[in-house]
């Protein structure tokens, strides 16, 4: 019983702190990847130049940061706030004729070189596939058999089928479901569906989300009730 009782502290401790652990190395993996690049030129051209915080020309960056974490964390910081300033500059500027020129002044340019159009297509193509500007992917949650009639897996709508594969099928008007894996729910099946046998369901996108990820330990309210995962293990025959 102690030992049950010290193992059931140490996991509810456990799932306290993991999303404060995650959320930490998603954090500095950020800003040392998007602020890494630009804080070495703030280190050469502002500190080294002022001398600010012991810079100085016959010591190089990486030296710099090891003896000094604090200003190297800061440093990334800074930078990181510096690019995503300018992300939204850009943003803002897309909106506008000046900022709408330009983009495609550059689109065009990037379109026209040989094996870069390529990845710059491909990435263009999959940022508007999935952008919230464009159209929503899901479009709602759904419930349906899957894999085999009497259970049931939870997805997301994303159209109605469309072309060859109805009209071969000659199944009616089909409706196209994303059953996404659990917990990532990144990959999954497409699956071609009788509209008839899908269920809507009334919880958001963002829930449905949450449920998978979750692996169904967060259920999301529904009619005004809020459900909460059973205490006591579910027994099976």
């Amino acid at each position: 019983m102690m030992l049950q009782s010290l193992r059931n502290n140490f996991l509810a401790g456990l799932f306290v702190l993991l999303p404060l652990a995650v959320t930490i190395v998603v954090v500095q993996f950020l800003l040392q990847k998007i602020g890494g690049g630009p804080s070495v030129l703030i280190y050469e051209h502002l500190l080294i130049r002022y001398e600010f915080f012991g810079a100085a020309e016959d010591i190089v960056f990486d030296d710099y940061v090891s003896a000094r974490p604090f200003i190297g964390n800061l440093l990334n910081l800074i930078a990181t706030i510096i690019v995503l300033f300018i992300i939204t500059i850009v943003g803002i500027l897309s909106r506008y004729f000046i900022g709408k020129f330009l983009v495609n002044l550059a689109d065009r340019a990037l379109g026209a070189v040989p094996l870069i159009n390529t990845v710059y297509n491909t990435a263009k193509q999959i940022v508007q596939t999935f952008s919230t500007q464009k159209r929503a992917v899901f479009q709602k949650v759904v419930l349906v058999q899957f894999p085999r009639a009497g259970t049931f897996a939870m997805g997301f709508l994303t159209g109605q089928a469309a072309g060859e594969i109805p009209a071969r099928a000659d199944a009616g008007t089909l409706t196209n479901v994303f059953i996404p894996t659990t917990p990532n729910p990144t990959s999954g099946f497409l699956l071609m569906i009788p509209s008839k046998d899908v269920i809507d369901l009334d919880m958001t996108v963002g829930e449905g989300m949450k449920l998978i990820i979750s692996g169904g330990a967060v259920i999301p309210g529904w009619e005004g009730k809020v459900f909460e995962q059973p205490t006591k293990p579910i027994e099976t025959k």
